[in-house]
């Protein structure tokens, strides 16, 4: 009777942790933000000198060339230059 308890206690525990995880965590069903807004995914751009992905809304860009910051890509054209 004794280890019957005890597994309906452990079964309870596991259920109320499985129940606050799904309520606190995103699922995949919604985006960084935590909300399930249904917007298109974020287009990934890959930075020409680092190889860094990020959104392409924060990348800079010149000549259909995407950069994850100014200096980078003032670096590329110095050595594009060179």
């Amino acid at each position: 009777m004794g280890l019957i308890r005890i597994l309906l206690v452990v079964l309870l525990i596991w259920v109320a942790w499985r129940l606050l995880r799904q309520a606190l965590l995103p699922g995949p069903d919604k985006d960084a933000r935590g909300n399930g807004s249904g917007d298109s995914p974020t287009r990934m751009v890959r930075c020409t000198q680092c190889g860094v992905h990020l959104p392409e809304q924060e990348a800079v860009q010149q000549d259909q060339q995407f950069f994850c910051s100014k200096e980078h890509l003032l670096e590329w054209q110095q050595h594009r230059d060179d």
